[in-house]
């Protein structure tokens, strides 16, 4: 995927949309295994408000499944996955 991006094979489509609730979606989608080993998946902080980023929605879901999945897998039972976002 990135040698397709580097040579603009990839097709972005970019849209204005809410991180926070990707991630949720995410820590929906993997809750059961992240439950196998008792991990607990949490924001640093209640975000309870929208937060919106202007990218493909997608292929940053795809990346969060693959982060959140490695830190379930490898992460040590009774452990915690946590995400934060920060706004500039």
């Amino acid at each position: 995927m990135i040698t397709k991006l580097e040579t603009n094979e990839l097709h972005l489509n970019k849209t204005h949309f809410d991180i926070v609730a990707v991630f949720q979606r995410v820590f929906d989608l993997l809750e059961l295994k992240a439950d196998e080993k008792d991990i607990v998946c949490i924001f640093d902080k209640d975000h309870y408000r929208k937060i919106f980023v202007y990218g493909d929605e997608e292929k940053i879901y795809r990346v969060a499944i693959n982060l959140i999945e490695n830190s379930i897998k490898y992460g040590r039972n009774n452990g915690t996955t946590e995400v934060g976002f920060e706004e500039v």
